[in-house]
């Protein structure tokens, strides 16, 4: 189909087809933002990259979303997908409801039965399950998947001090993370260092020890009075552990992201007088992203996007977009805020 401009012959403009017609491109547009250390505010600066979904190219940006050129461009067109997850913690939807039979119980006998699932989110050594992030898709999703798998779980090892005391046990806490394009990161802590003294005029045993770990609480963590401007309040007023999953779809494209941010850190402390510590000492942080767009030839319709890898293109230009925000809002190195990668398809 042909419109001539101004109705001259000389000025043919093609505005359609009449037998199978090219489909408008469909761009898939992931905006980043970031929350302030306490995450009750939005920080000043964000960042949108466009992708080209035909191509899986970069379009535009990474750009602020108030530029003149990502505004022009925006201009006129729309968002045409529906979110991909809708539920990603497992405090929203308990591995322990969907299946009752596994959930840890205390029997007759009173003593608790760890089978896989409780309450608190924890699985243990001896059933390695994961707690993953169940992620139900609305109704007239075709694709289906469970998002964000994670499994936090205790190990008890030996720990030998003296022929004379023996094996003291400890606890290590493990992590392992996976995402809709496989494993983010595996993380194992490790108990540097572990002895304890017993006082033997009043009994009291001192404890004195190195953990290497990532740190679990969020900025919730804050309830403990402790002594203003030591490294422990420093400690609990951050969060050194995120994780974020975005998608959309629409009947032709599917696009989704997956970023865990972690910060290792050294804990050292003794209660030996002079007792001193905790003391924490915080690494870089560690930014790992797995992103991916695709365009099934039969569109998305019972398409199984489980299956789908990281496209490393993409990734990499999400990570290299989430550290130009890290240090365009002037964050530490050895910090992380919790980051909202808001992922639209447009048109």
């Amino acid at each position: 189909m042909i419109e001539f401009e101004d109705l001259d012959w000389s000025k043919p403009t093609v505005i359609g087809f009449v037998n199978n017609p090219k489909p408008c491109t469909e761009y898939v547009v992931f905006a980043i933002s970031m929350m302030n250390h306490t995450e009750t505010a939005f920080l000043p600066i964000s960042l949108v990259l466009v992708f080209n979904s035909d191509t899986g190219l970069l379009e535009l940006g990474p750009l602020y979303p108030d530029d003149p050129d990502y505004l022009e461009w925006a201009t006129g067109k729309q968002d045409i997908g529906a979110n991909l997850y809708n539920s990603i913690f497992y405090q929203d939807v308990e591995p322990y409801k969907i299946r009752p039979d596994l959930e840890d119980y205390i029997g007759e006998d009173g003593q608790w039965h760890w089978q896989h699932y409780n309450p608190t989110g924890w699985v243990y050594a001896s059933n390695p399950e994961s707690v993953y992030s169940q992620v139900f898709l609305p109704p007239q999703s075709p694709p289906r998947y469970t998002g964000i798998r994670s499994a936090y779980y205790y190990i008890v090892t030996p720990n030998y001090i003296s022929p004379s005391i023996g094996y003291i046990d400890y606890i290590e806490s493990n992590a392992v993370v996976e995402g809709p394009m496989g494993k983010l990161f595996e993380y194992e802590s490790e108990m540097l260092d572990w002895s304890y003294t017993v006082d033997e005029e009043t009994g009291r045993w001192y404890s004195a020890g190195h953990l290497r770990w990532i740190p679990w609480w969020g900025t919730y963590g804050r309830t403990t009075v402790v002594e203003p401007g030591s490294s422990l309040e420093f400690a609990l007023s951050r969060s050194w552990y995120q994780r974020e999953i975005q998608g959309a779809y629409t009947s032709r494209t599917t696009a989704q992201v997956c970023c865990v941010q972690y910060v290792p850190c050294d804990q050292v402390w003794s209660e030996v007088p002079p007792a001193y510590g905790p003391l924490f000492t915080f690494d870089d942080r560690v930014v790992v992203v797995h992103a991916n767009i695709t365009m099934p030839p039969g569109g998305t319709d019972g398409y199984d996007i489980s299956s789908q890898t990281s496209d490393e293109y993409i990734a990499d230009r999400i990570s290299s977009a989430i550290s130009q925000l890290y240090n365009l809002n002037l964050i530490p190195l050895n910090e992380v805020r919790r980051t909202i990668i808001s992922t639209k398809i447009i048109r």
